[in-house]
């Protein structure tokens, strides 16, 4: 699966500054039905550039899946760059001995042949039953295995689980004309009146249940997640589980009805986790198309305008949210890219975080650096504050025009701080503009603040990482392993979920035929002769060991302390780069020294403010430091060191 990552949007928070095109803007409906072969249909959302995710729906038969397999490929075909499609999972022989190992060779068949999400509906918790009765749920740890790999797949999950609440209401509490109707005509659906099955509650506890079990598994809760009903109910969710975005098919209505500016501000605070989408429809014999272009067209009016509106799905008259530009892109498009992937867009596929970077051949450049956050008043402890490097190193970088920079951490000084990370966007824009892809592993200073609050303005700033705080992707040969190290962060059951992906990641690539070698990137360093910092004892024990089983494991990158160390230890390349810009630290003198730095043991070779750029040839790895004089604000060539593998 390719992979471009497109980091450093934006959060903002401005209004309009003038009228938008609907024709032009770019737009995506998350959750579409293509029942068709048909190509007509299609043919008249690329004019009004729409792109579409249309989705396998139902689990009741094997066949019925693969006829919507058949026309959702046949028009991922016929329109590559405007239809990706979700499979889903058949609960045909469900208490049978080999249903897992059926249901996940059809979906790696179906990964193979172009699906890039999975569908799983609501008859998962409201028809399937265990022979004894009783029903099944999402939860259930016969379905743990699917997600597990789904997880590893990089792809994402699409939820309808339960329906909205008014089904357990009586009709006339009910919130929306519509369902007040349909429940109304079709009283078999209305859970109000069959207190037998199971309660709204319960399907709401076993999707978070679920989400809970599963923290790496991408999750697109679809209809607003079943929360609807307000927002502020969905808000404690999106906080609650970072894997979860969530698509408005057939809910905008409940946005019109809850109180405008509460609406606004939701979607503005959580604008990376929301999802344009209609759940319409088109059939085989669909020969009008008015009805969707309708939608879809007074669904823009809504998002874009203030204008006062009418609804026959909202009981009263409504007001438009006027959503900033930057927003509207991404609930419009973006997003869609980031969580569901599978659009070509330009001259590469845009996908969510995972696997493999667009573009890579044998040979390339890319760029490392560590604690490129501004300093304080340090003189206290000894330290050189340096601040008015960091734009300086930022646009060296960029000019080197590497494939990626990877940043070892500390890219902010205070985690929760709202303008810091305002900073740190500003100062970084080159690298957007240059589409020079940015991958960051958390430092301690991005946890710093209430912590919940840090890592969601991380996540914001970075929504491509799609709320993962460690992950992998490939460039090329090259397997790239991204850590986080805040030990003292991480709850016992992420430091051991953490454990457990290295060590299955690092066991793939090690029998990876396509993978030749592997580099490490995390905050805290296991080794290093710094006078204020100790080797980091949990990493020497919990990191160390594991990227010791894998021979292809050269080179591991660290910052944290703000100078420049390289080590060779048991084969393997650690290399400290913390010279970003923050405040410089000493090292002990060579008598004192802890390890032997392979780069420089006589205090005389130039460490300080600098960047790494390690070049990947055909069969070796050359990494060489360039060094910026903060006085004079000029450059010159600090480590060279190359490891030629071709004997290997």
């Amino acid at each position: 699966m390719n992979t471009v990552l497109t980091l450093l949007a934006a959060l903002v928070v401005g209004g309009l500054s003038s009228p938008l095109s609907f024709e032009s803007f770019p737009k995506i409906d998350a959750h579409f039905h293509l029942n068709t072969s048909d190509r007509a249909f299609m043919e008249l959302a690329e004019k009004y550039n729409f792109r579409l995710m249309t989705l396998v729906t139902g689990s009741s038969s094997q066949e019925k899946i693969e006829q919507q397999l058949a026309w959702a490929s046949s028009q991922q075909r016929a329109f590559p760059q405007t239809v990706a499609y979700a499979t889903t999972i058949s609960m045909e022989h469900w208490g049978g001995a080999d249903w897992q190992e059926q249901t996940l060779a059809r979906l790696r068949q179906d990964f193979a042949r172009g699906a890039t999400a999975v569908k799983v509906w609501k008859d998962i918790g409201m028809t399937f039953r265990e022979p004894d009765g009783r029903f099944i749920f999402i939860d259930d740890p016969k379905f743990d295995p699917i997600f597990d790999v789904i997880a590893a797949e990089g792809k994402t999950v699409v939820g309808h689980l339960g329906e909205p609440r008014n089904c357990w209401l009586p009709l006339e509490s009910m919130t929306v004309p519509g369902d007040r109707s349909y429940f109304a005509e079709h009283p078999q659906y209305h859970m109000y009146l069959h207190p037998d099955y199971p309660s709204y509650e319960r399907q709401i506890a076993a999707r978070d249940h679920m989400l809970a079990r599963h923290p790496t598994l991408r999750f697109v809760g679809a209809h607003l997640g079943s929360l609807e009903w307000d927002v502020d109910e969905l808000a404690k969710r999106l906080d609650a589980f970072p894997n979860l975005a969530v698509d408005m098919a057939a809910r905008i209505c409940h946005f019109q009805i809850q109180d405008r500016e509460k609406v606004r501000r939701f979607i503005i605070r959580y604008q990376n986790r929301l999802l344009y989408a209609t759940d319409l429809s088109v059939e085989d014999d669909s020969r009008d198309f008015s009805a969707i272009l309708e939608t879809w067209k007074s669904d823009w009016r809504y998002f874009t305008t203030d204008e006062e509106m009418i609804s026959p799905a909202v009981p009263r008259p409504f007001k438009g949210l006027a959503l900033p530009t930057p927003v509207l892109e991404k609930i419009y498009s973006r997003n869609a890219i980031h969580w569901l992937g599978g659009w070509k867009e330009g001259s590469g596929k845009s996908e969510p975080a995972g696997q493999t970077v667009t573009g890579a051949d044998d040979s390339f450049l890319f760029a490392v650096v560590g604690d490129t956050r501004p300093g304080g008043f340090l003189a206290e402890i000894g330290q050189t504050v340096v601040d008015n490097t960091r734009p300086v190193i930022v646009d060296k970088i960029a000019a080197c025009d590497p494939a990626f920079v990877v940043s070892t951490g500390d890219i902010v000084k205070q985690g929760d701080k709202y303008m810091d990370w305002r900073e740190f966007e500003k100062m970084n824009q080159v690298f957007k503009d240059k589409n020079i892809l940015y991958y960051p592993v958390p430092g301690n200073h991005e946890y710093k603040g209430k912590t919940a609050e840090a890592l969601a303005r991380y996540f914001e700033v970075f929504p491509a990482l799609n709320n993962q705080l460690w992950y992998t992707l490939t460039h090329a040969k090259c397997g790239l392993i991204m850590l986080d190290s805040n030990f003292s962060k991480l709850s016992k059951e992420q430091l051991a979920r953490q454990s457990q992906w290295l060590k299955e990641t690092l066991s793939k690539y090690q029998n990876d035929g396509g993978i030749s070698w592997v580099m490490v990137f995390f905050h805290h360093p296991p080794y290093t002769n710094s006078r204020y910092h100790k080797p980091n004892k949990r990493v020497q024990e919990s990191f160390v060991p594991l990227l010791e089983t894998c021979s292809k494991v050269k080179f591991v990158f660290s910052g944290h302390v703000h100078t420049y160390e390289r080590f060779r230890i048991n084969g393997i390349n650690y290399v400290v780069t913390g010279g970003g810009g923050s405040p410089l630290v000493p090292l002990r003198s060579a008598e004192r020294s802890r390890y032997k730095d392979a780069y420089d043991m006589t205090g005389t070779k130039p460490r300080g403010t600098h960047f790494c750029l390690v070049t990947v040839g055909k069969d070796y790895i050359a990494l060489k430091t360039l060094n910026l004089d903060p006085a004079q604000l000029t450059w010159s060539v600090g480590d060279i060191y190359r490891e030629d593998y071709s004997t290997e």
